[in-house]
């Protein structure tokens, strides 16, 4: 009976043992309260250690040491120190400063904690945003306007006015940010329209004027040479006129049809967005906003699924730049073959901003069509609202050879259907969609 008390005794000893040390493991586990477990930074700033002590609720939280490391995408996570040395590599910055992280991107803070020899870590996103002190400025003709200025517009509204985006960086020169448009800018009706430029990261952040649109003086009408003009006869929107193009009455339709017949409107200027500059050869591409959040996501999947990129080497064009770049291709081969490899200015499609001209990374354009880049593009474009424009073995239909780096934003769900279709856009437009 004395032995069997014995177990029992001895039994509950041990449990009462294992009870008070999950107990003492649990109240001194080691905790962080965070007085925001989502903060925000500010891009193209430094972020000091001291400046994340303050994120952290000292009184509330346990522990009795903490550090931190940090973790940008795609990288390893790495202690502070190193996190520092790596960014101020990457950047190449001329005026970085000692044990303060340079921030370019969002991250993950990692703490690290330590009670009663129990470690414990907790992962913290941070996101990085554009500063509130970015701005913009707009030039008309090279000369800077003020907000809310009106200004009285020429012909060209990408020939005559440019904007820039610019927010602090790093202690030294201002940094290009990306901006976008936003206008119903008609130049066939004169009047008076407004526009606004906003930084595309923080729309928040704008700069609006407006621009006046003379009427146009009345001429005497010039008879010409049917055999030796270039121009499109002037037609009502929707209307065909003798020669049997067409002014599109739906420019700024994501599924608007232009082609060798049928042509925007003068001076039409779609809304467009700058495409960042490592989705680009170079920067100052723009698009339409849509086109180009469709083609970073087409980007992002290319090279998660193959490890390979694609960047935009043309994209929107205004008239004029069309307009010299037909000029330039008549002047080296000749009208008839120009006919074949560009558009005459107002009917080419890089003009509504959504078609965009792709290539691989230090490689050619014309030699796209024999990449696994290509490939990928043709079966999978769709799924992001691109087709492919002008494919091979319809030449004839589009009026224009086989591109395989032209690529045409229609949304997802049309461009879905073209492409299961099998048809060219023309094709489809005139069976479905007319």
């Amino acid at each position: 009976m004395k032995r069997y008390r014995y177990f029992i005794l001895s039994g509950v000893a041990v449990v009462f043992g294992i009870l008070l040390f999950i107990a003492y493991r649990y109240f001194n586990k080691p905790t962080v309260i965070l007085f925001n477990e989502n903060p925000v930074v500010e891009k193209y700033d430094y972020l000091s250690k001291s400046q994340v002590d303050t994120w952290v609720d000292f009184t509330l939280s346990k522990f009795e040491e903490i550090d931190y490391e940090i973790q940008f995408a795609k990288d390893e996570p790495m202690s502070w120190e190193d996190a520092v040395s790596s960014q101020n590599e990457k950047l190449s910055l001329k005026n970085s400063r000692s044990n303060q992280l340079p921030i370019d991107d969002d991250f993950t803070l990692i703490i690290k904690l330590t009670q009663k020899s129990q470690h414990a870590r907790v992962l913290v996103p941070v996101k990085a945003e554009v500063s509130k002190s970015a701005y913009i400025e707009v030039y008309h003709f090279d000369k800077l306007i003020e907000e809310n200025d009106s200004i009285r517009m020429g012909s060209d509204f990408d020939a005559e006015f440019k904007y820039l985006g610019l927010t602090p960086y790093f202690s030294e020169e201002p940094k290009h940010v990306d901006c976008s448009i936003d206008t119903e800018l008609n130049m066939s009706n004169p009047g008076t329209y407004p526009v606004q430029i906003f930084i595309t990261e923080d729309p928040n952040i704008t700069f609006n004027f407006s621009v006046i649109v003379p009427k146009k003086e009345v001429e005497e009408p010039v008879v010409k040479d049917p055999e030796t003009s270039t121009q499109p006869d002037k037609e009502k929107p929707g209307v065909s006129g003798n020669n049997g193009d067409v002014v599109v009455s739906d420019a700024h339709s994501l599924s608007v049809l232009v082609n060798k017949t049928r042509r925007l409107p003068d001076g039409f200027v779609p809304k467009l967005r700058e495409v960042p500059n490592h989705y680009a050869v170079d920067h100052g591409y723009r698009a339409h906003p849509e086109a180009v959040q469709a083609f970073m996501a087409l980007v992002d999947a290319l090279e998660n699924e193959t490890g390979k990129r694609v960047l935009v080497t043309s994209s929107y064009r205004p008239y004029e730049s069309q307009q010299r770049i037909f000029d330039q291709y008549v002047s080296e081969i000749g009208y008839e073959k120009t006919l074949q490899l560009a558009s005459r200015p107002g009917f080419s499609e890089h003009q509504t901003g959504l078609s965009i001209d792709v290539t691989v990374p230090g490689g050619n354009m014309f030699d796209f069509g024999n990449t696994e880049e290509s490939v990928w593009l043709a079966n999978n474009a769709h799924r992001f609202g691109f087709i492919i424009r002008y494919p091979k073995g319809k030449e004839s239909i589009t009026g224009y050879q086989y591109e395989p780096w032209h690529i045409r934003y229609l949304g997802k769900g049309l461009a879905t259907k073209v492409h299961d279709s099998g048809l060219t856009y023309e094709e489809y437009w005139n069976k479905y969609l007319k």
